[in-house]
């Protein structure tokens, strides 16, 4: 049994998260509300996290942003999903900094949400078709941050990133063709810690992939 967080505000959208929820192959238990204040009430109350976040960002009481920011300084290895309308691109990368590992758009139909939400489980970051559309075209078109600027000169001067021991573990894993599941239950961790060290060890590495994170990996002998 999964306990799912779901923080919306709309009952047609609770219905078809429900509905959504009802149709994976494992049983879940949805905590549904409708403000993010009292979602984070719950989560405080919480020793353990809940297995799976879902956030709209159109909250009445406060920003779908400061949600996800809350719950991951709570809980900081709970997976959080957004699902949401694309109103603003802003919205997309405020989301992802925020601590969001996927992005799903309320006009998607519940057999998409349900192949999102087992995605994440997974240890994968699903991103609707439109999203990721828009994040592409940002990432080839957007100058780079003084601070990315950094980075990329740091990595074309051949320094390698220091990754800390359970990330190290995890690369060999994901050499070793292990998917995020699996890395878990080899390294004794939960998968959501798992997710956490994918994370960081994407962003130390500066890719987005397992098979980017992999070439970048090679090309500076941290696996052979």
């Amino acid at each position: 049994m999964k306990t799912i967080l779901v923080v919306e505000d709309t009952p047609i959208f609770q219905a078809v998260i429900e509905s959504a929820l009802g149709d994976l192959a494992i049983e879940t238990e949805p905590q549904v509300f409708s403000t993010g204040r009292a979602a984070i009430s719950f989560c405080e109350m919480r020793s353990v996290p809940p297995d799976l976040a879902l956030v709209d960002l159109g909250l009445p009481d406060m920003s779908g942003i400061q949600v996800i920011e809350r719950l991951r300084a709570i809980h900081p290895e709970m997976p959080i999903l957004v699902i949401s309308v694309f109103s603003s691109e802003r919205k997309v990368i405020d989301a992802v900094r925020a601590g969001a590992m996927g992005y799903v758009l309320k006009g998607d139909d519940s057999m998409a949400l349900s192949q999102a939400i087992t995605q994440v489980f997974d240890g994968h970051f699903p991103i609707s078709p439109p999203v990721a559309r828009y994040l592409f075209v940002l990432a080839s078109t957007a100058p780079l941050r003084a601070t990315e600027a950094d980075d990329q000169d740091e990595m074309l001067a051949g320094r390698v990133p220091k990754l800390s021991k359970q990330e190290r573990i995890l690369l060999d894993h994901i050499a070793a063709g292990l998917s995020y599941r699996d890395a878990s239950e080899s390294m004794g961790l939960k998968l959501s810690t798992v997710l956490s060290y994918s994370r960081n060890l994407f962003r130390k590495l500066q890719v987005h992939s397992k098979t980017q994170a992999l070439v970048r990996a090679r090309h500076d002998g941290l696996i052979s």
